[in-house]
This record gives C-alpha cells, sequence and structure tokens, in this order.
C-alpha cells in the first residue's frame, strides 16, 4: 500500500493486523507524510463585535469600512488576484474598492462578500471573517459542520462582556469538542479601551471560566504607542 495514500485511520488498522499495541511509528509517518504535501490552511474568525469587522476590513482593503448596526457579514478571503465581488439577488456581482465599501454601509441585512489578494500572507491560507448578532442564529449541528472544515478557529470578544452565558455555551458545546489549545485562539477586540491591570484580569476569567490554557491575544481598532503596546 501506497503510504502517501494512507489516512490515519488505515494506519491504525495495519497496526492492530500486525499486532502492535502502540502504532508511534507508523503515526509518526502519517505525519510526515501529511507535512510534505502542500497544504492550505483554513482559518476562520467568528465574532459578534461590528468594530473588530470594521477595522479588519479597514486595514485589509486600505479604505475605511462602516458597517450598518444590524448587518450580519460572511466574509471569504483567499490569495490571488486582487479582486472583490458581492453576493446580491443577481449572483455574485464583481466590484472595485468603492462598490465594495458601499455593499458593505448598505442596509442589506445578510452582507456576502470574497476578497481575493496577491498578499503573500495568504498564499497557503483561506480566511473566513464572520460576523454574527448573537451564536443561536445558527444551530449546533449546522455549526459543527461548519468548524470540522477548519484548521484553525479564531474568536473574537468583547472585553466589557467576556464570556457572557451564550458565548460560553457556544464554546462548550460546539469548540472544545472539536479544537485543542493549539488551534483555537481567543482575541480581545478593542483592547486600546482597557488598562494594562484589566487585560490581566480578562485573561484569568477567560482561564478560570474555561479551565483550559487558550491562547488569548489582544486586538486593537485604533493607534497606541509601542510603549503601551507592550504592556498587553
Amino acid at each position: 500500500m501506497n503510504a502517501s495514500k494512507m489516512d490515519l485511520s488505515q494506519m491504525k488498522s495495519l497496526s492492530q493486523e500486525f499486532g502492535m499495541k502502540k502504532y508511534p511509528e507508523i503515526e509518526n509517518l502519517f505525519h510526515v507524510v501529511k507535512e510534505n504535501q502542500p497544504k492550505n490552511i483554513q482559518i476562520r474568525i467568528v465574532t459578534t463585535c461590528k468594530t473588530f469587522v470594521e477595522s479588519y476590513l479597514t486595514q485589509l482593503i486600505g479604505q475605511e469600512v462602516l458597517l450598518s448596526n444590524d448587518s450580519k457579514i460572511d466574509v471569504h478571503i483567499n490569495y490571488g488576484d486582487d479582486n472583490y465581488s458581492v453576493c446580491s439577488k443577481y449572483g455574485d456581482i464583481g466590484v472595485d474598492v468603492d462598490g465594495l465599501v458601499s455593499y458593505l454601509s448598505s442596509t442589506e441585512k445578510d452582507k456576502k462578500i470574497a476578497i481575493s489578494q496577491s498578499t503573500q500572507v495568504f498564499k497557503n491560507i483561506t480566511l473566513s471573517v464572520m460576523q454574527l448578532e448573537n451564536y443561536r442564529e445558527i444551530d449546533d449541528v449546522s455549526w459543527i459542520g461548519n468548524l470540522m472544515q477548519d484548521d484553525i478557529l479564531v474568536l473574537c470578544i468583547d472585553p466589557y462582556h467576556v464570556l457572557y452565558q451564550d458565548e460560553l455555551r457556544w464554546i462548550e458545546s460546539c469548540i472544545l469538542p472539536i479544537f485543542s489549545e493549539k488551534r483555537f485562539y481567543i482575541v480581545v477586540n478593542s483592547v486600546q479601551n482597557v488598562s494594562s491591570t484589566e487585560w490581566g484580569q480578562i485573561v484569568n476569567h477567560i482561564t478560570l471560566k474555561l479551565g483550559k490554557e487558550i491562547n488569548i491575544l489582544p486586538y486593537f481598532t485604533e493607534e497606541i504607542s509601542d510603549q503601551r503596546r507592550v504592556k498587553y
């Protein structure tokens, strides 16, 4: 059997056939094969923070983005020629940057856009950004089905409502059963509005609530000095 075409379950079966109680060599081979195959990393960012999405997209396209208060947005970003498209009732339509900004600020309730950029950082990455009003908009079964396709999940949360009830329930029921600590990140939005002392309290609160050492990162929606930035 060609090792490069074997998945982990087949390798486990093979190890059992040989009467091995452990299969480190075969498992290592599986990981070596996977690491040597070109792989596009799928990253998903999920948030209810409108200011995070506005800030991120503004930095990404180089023009100020403002979203309507009640909008939901699904952004797909990958590597390629620099272009933008929006999903309308007539289907996907290619637009320029001004058209994209206009669409994002419109009263359209559910916005779907695709951004293709030649920036090298996206060369092996497909990024999805989802902004929701609340996590119950999608049922748990659908959430899990979608999240199973992702290699890394980033959850962006509000610094003043850290892991409220619905957020915590969603993490416990949909995220933690799928993502290890190495594949799950929590980003705290608008950290320039909290002191370094409050930042420490936020990190401790998240760690205690989840009972896990999750990677917790600050995100600044406004410019701050490097001297202050290193305090977080």
